[in-house]
């Protein structure tokens, strides 16, 4: 997808804020960069464990005693991981219907992170757009997770990671 048809897409979304009703589980998880013909998507039930509405930001918990998500929060920021490392730009869209039930209607973008691989290591990492950034809108509407989260780069949780990794490793076939 080209980076112009991806800031469009984010761009549309950022017209609505997210409502109340669509904070609900997860529903579909799409991944852009640049290496990629198509976006990756996946409305998989396992989707559901990465629960935008959880660790900072949320009923005030700070990221040192934080869980959830997609990352490591305990560990605390991390230098940003090697250029060489592709990056790919994670939309997480939700609703407060299942996943599945096709009678609610459809999922509404709700948060967006940078996620890359460290190819050596395979660890992954999460970047969360700083307020002066264009993705910043779409997760500023939904959730204030703070300036110890937003332009900054952690870890990825083990769960993320091991979900990411065959849905990124399909398009590399």
């Amino acid at each position: 997808m080209t980076r112009t048809l991806f800031v469009a897409l984010v761009a549309a979304a950022l017209v609505a804020p997210v409502p109340v009703d669509a904070k609900g589980p997860t529903a579909l998880i799409v991944l852009t960069a640049p290496t990629l013909a198509v976006p990756l998507t996946t409305t998989a039930a396992e989707v559901q464990q990465f629960d935008v509405w959880s660790g900072p930001g949320v009923n005030n918990v700070a990221v040192s005693q934080a869980d959830g998500f997609i990352a490591q929060w305990r560990s605390g920021s991390v230098a940003p991981p090697a250029r060489e490392a592709v990056r790919y730009d994670v939309l997480f869209y939700t609703n407060s219907c299942a996943v599945g039930d096709r009678s609610c209607g459809n999922p509404l973008l709700s948060y967006v992170v940078t996620y890359a691989v460290d190819a050596t290591t395979r660890q992954g990492y999460v970047y969360f757009p700083a307020q002066n950034e264009t993705l910043y809108a779409v997760n500023g509407s939904a959730i204030a997770r703070g300036r110890d989260v937003d332009g900054h780069w952690f870890r990825a949780t083990a769960e993320w990671d091991t979900f990411a990794a065959p849905l990124i490793g399909r398009a590399a076939r």
